[in-house]
Order: structure tokens, then sequence, then C-alpha cells
């Protein structure tokens, strides 16, 4: 009987799981502190170990933009709706370019199959919606 390294080295070329693994997708929502890196450096090992796909998200809350940030946008010319959409796509531009760096951080490790998603909604709802695409 041959053991599980000599399977997995026999059965695919291309995976370097070491171990068995239910991982196929791991989503990781950083918030910019010290914790949720050393949480996306926990993500890439075992990502790496899994050769799972690594999704790293953010969850942007329209209702969740105070009005005191939106008294800065609201121009003579435009109303409140507008105003709110100009803040959400300067705050999507900022958060996307977070996400991007640990993207391009991820790749530099060795995971290939890593990605970024902005998406709308509620934190509670929004990964299982990720997870079904």
């Amino acid at each position: 009987m041959r053991s599980y390294m000599e399977a997995s080295r026999s059965s695919s070329s291309t995976t370097t799981s070491i171990v068995p693994s239910p991982y196929r997708r791991i989503l990781v929502p950083p918030d910019g502190s010290e914790m949720s890196d050393r949480a996306i450096k926990h993500a890439l090992y075992v990502a790496k170990m899994a050769n799972a796909e690594m999704v790293i998200f953010h969850v942007m809350e329209s209702d969740s933009i105070p009005p005191s940030t939106l008294l800065a946008f609201i121009k003579p010319e435009a109303d409140l709706a507008e105003a709110r959409e100009e803040v959400r796509t300067i705050f999507e531009g900022a958060v996307g370019r977070t996400l991007k760096e640990r993207v391009q951080a991820a790749k530099a490790s060795g995971i290939n199959s890593v990605s970024y998603k902005i998406s709308s909604g509620k934190p509670t709802t929004a990964p299982y919606m990720i997870l079904r695409e």
C-alpha cells in the first residue's frame, strides 16, 4: 500500500499540497490592523499547504458612511445620494489599492491562485455570497 505522500505526488504533478485538506478557497477579510496582517500570513501558510485558492476581501456597507463624512462631499448642486456615491467611490478606490498590495505580497510568497474582492452588503452574509460565486 502506498503512503499518502506517494499517492499525492503521483496523482498530480501540479499540486504542492502535502496534507489532505478540505480547503479549496480561503477567505481573508483584512482590516489593516497588525492582527489582520498576521491572519493573512497564516492564511498564506494554509493556502500553500492545502493548494487552495485565497480570496482577500472587504465588505462595503453603504449604511456605515457617517453623516459627518458626507458633509465634506455635499456640494450646493449635488444631493445626499450623489455625495454618498462619491464617498463610496473614494473608499472603494482606497480599499482596492490596499487589497491589491496584499494580493501582490501573496503572489510574491508563492501563492498563485489569489485574488481580491470588494463586495457590497452586510459583513455577516457577504462571505457566504463570495463562496457561492
